[in-house]
């Protein structure tokens, strides 16, 4: 957002975060980057996020009227892959986007919660 200010988007994620932590006794955040939107989540390194890799390729199918399906979608509408494909959609494959980890509490949990993390920290 060019009109933001400097630092708003690390401001109101850490902010948003906190309070959620208070208010919803929530503990664990998971944040993704999408490299096909040209994020590389500098946001959620500049508040010191975990990167735990890259999720999977995914698979969304375009309907002959245009409209996108997602593979939960299909689960939701109890049909399969095979069945949108029958009907005429386009398979598009989705790139892979980053994953980022934090952890709200006291040092004591925050330090607990990133001991059972299952997930491997890599390098930014």
């Amino acid at each position: 957002m060019p009109d933001a200010p400097h630092n708003a988007a690390s401001f109101l994620i850490s902010r948003a975060c906190k309070m959620a932590a208070v208010d919803k006794g929530w503990r664990i955040f998971f944040a993704y980057a999408d490299p096909e939107a040209a994020e590389l989540g500098t946001m959620y390194q500049a508040c010191n996020w975990l990167y735990i890799g890259n999720t999977a390729e995914t698979e969304n199918y375009e309907m002959p009227d245009g409209t996108i399906l997602s593979e939960r979608s299909l689960r939701h509408r109890k049909t399969t892959k095979r069945d949108v494909i029958d009907a005429g959609a386009e398979t598009i494959v989705r790139a892979a986007k980053r994953k980022y980890v934090t952890f709200e509490g006291n040092k004591r949990e925050r330090r607990a919660l990133r001991t059972a993390l299952r997930y491997g920290v890599q390098p930014y």
